[in-house]
């Protein structure tokens, strides 16, 4: 289960319990997903990223990528349509990986030239 631990900007969209992408307005709302993976050693691992809506997985919303191992890593990136938000409802990002060594991976900001800090999990929504 991924966690978030910024906002970045919220209009109607909280983050409850660190898990929790809650909404405060019915409508249809577009959630796209940018995860840094990488797998830290040995051979290669399948990554599955999904969505589940109040606990329920959304049918369709997984994602899968395989990577190298070795330290190789990789950017998954997917967008979901959520045709039914109603107040109070909530989504979850998950994740799994087929190697022990796979990891969510954030990168810290860099010198020379400057570059920000990049999230290991970001979610962008927004209502349509």
């Amino acid at each position: 289960l991924a966690t978030f631990d910024t906002v970045a900007g919220s209009n109607g969209v909280t983050i409850v319990s660190g898990t929790n992408i809650t909404y405060t307005s019915p409508g249809t709302y577009i959630i796209n997903l940018n995860v840094q993976t990488s797998i830290t050693s040995g051979g290669p691992g399948t990554f599955n990223m999904w969505l589940t809506k109040n606990g329920t997985n959304i049918i369709g919303s997984c994602s899968i990528e395989t990577i190298d191992g070795g330290g190789r890593s990789d950017v998954l990136a997917k967008s979901f349509s959520i045709t039914t938000q109603n107040p109070n409802e909530y989504i979850q990002v998950y994740w799994y990986c087929t190697s022990t060594n796979g990891q969510l991976t954030s990168t810290p900001a860099q010198l020379s030239p400057s570059r920000p800090l990049t999230p290991s999990v970001s979610v962008v929504t927004h209502q349509i």
